[in-house]
C-alpha cells in the first residue's frame, strides 16, 4: 500500500451524497446545497415574465428556496448570468 492510500485509509469516512430530482419532488424538503439547472427559456422566463401566483412564480419559489446554504444558478450564458446579478445574484465567473 503506497502512502496516499493509507492516508485516506485512516481519514474517517464522510457520506457525500449527490441527488437528481426535478423541482416538483423537493417541494417541502430543505437541502444543505441545491444547483439548479435550467434552459435558456426557462431564466427568461424566471427574470421576466414571472407574476406572483402563477405556476412559474410557484415553481421558482420551490427551486430557490429549497437551499438551507447554498443556492447555484447554471446560466447558459453571460448575458442572463449578468440579468440575474441585477437580481442580487453573485457570479463565480465570467
Amino acid at each position: 500500500m503506497d502512502k496516499d492510500q493509507a492516508i485516506l485509509d485512516a481519514m474517517p469516512v464522510q457520506e457525500i451524497a449527490v441527488r437528481t430530482t426535478v423541482i416538483h419532488q423537493v417541494k417541502g424538503e430543505t437541502i444543505r446545497g441545491v444547483l439548479v439547472l435550467a434552459p435558456t427559456t426557462q431564466h427568461l422566463t424566471w427574470l421576466n415574465d414571472v407574476k406572483e401566483g402563477d405556476e412559474e412564480f410557484n415553481v421558482s419559489y420551490v427551486a430557490f428556496s429549497r437551499a438551507a446554504d447554498l443556492l447555484m444558478l447554471q446560466c447558459p450564458t453571460v448575458t442572463i448570468a449578468n440579468e440575474w446579478g441585477k437580481h442580487g445574484f453573485a457570479t463565480l465567473a465570467d
